[in-house]
Parts: C-alpha cells; structure tokens; sequence
C-alpha cells in the first residue's frame, strides 16, 4: 500500500486541551507542520471528528484523518502560519510566564 507524500513535520512535544463531542481531554502533539498533526494521549475519537486544540494562546479547529495506538492524526481546518508555527515549536513551557496547561475543568 502506499500513502501519499506529506509535508516534513517537525517533531515536538506540545501540551494541548481537546474539545471534542465524548468531552475534554488533555493530550500532547508529538509531531506538526503547517496542514496537521500527530497528536498522542486521545482515546474514543473517531475518523472524521472535529476537535478543537488549545495550548496557551494557540487554538487551532481539526478534523480527525486516523486513530490507532493511543495515536491521532489531523489536519487543520486553517493552515497554521509559518510564523506562528515556528513560534509554537519553540516556546519554552518552563517560562514563568507560560500558562500553557492551565487544568482542565468540566463545563
């Protein structure tokens, strides 16, 4: 089987929050470009599934492409912006001023 060519992602570990319809879930992206992203850590999400991902000041609405191994890929709904692609790559979670993983709270 062969998969078409995807852009270079670039690895990472980005905290993020998951909106999704079965609730909330707090999960990480292990890898990311500017049109999607492997996120690790969701459980029940099924193909095809809007999520919304927010760390910090970023939030970005995907659609869910496939999920297996604890493992999820997306695909944004809006390319994320060379620019604040760079920025969240490399922003230090260990800042003072970095409320990046506020905790989740049930609505």
């Amino acid at each position: 089987m062969t998969y078409p060519a995807r852009p270079y992602r670039y690895q990472t570990h980005i905290p993020v929050h998951v909106t999704r319809p079965g609730g909330p879930q707090v999960a990480y992206i292990v890898d990311i470009n500017a049109g999607g992203a492997c996120v690790a850590g969701l459980s029940g999400v099924a193909i095809g599934e809007a999520v919304v991902l927010r760390g910090g000041n970023d939030t970005h609405v995907a659609t869910v492409r496939w999920a297996i191994n604890n493992r999820t890929g997306v695909t944004f709904d809006r390319p994320i912006p060379v620019k604040e692609l760079s920025m969240m790559r490399y922003r230090d979670l260990r800042a003072p001023h970095s409320d990046y993983m506020p905790e989740i709270r049930p609505s």
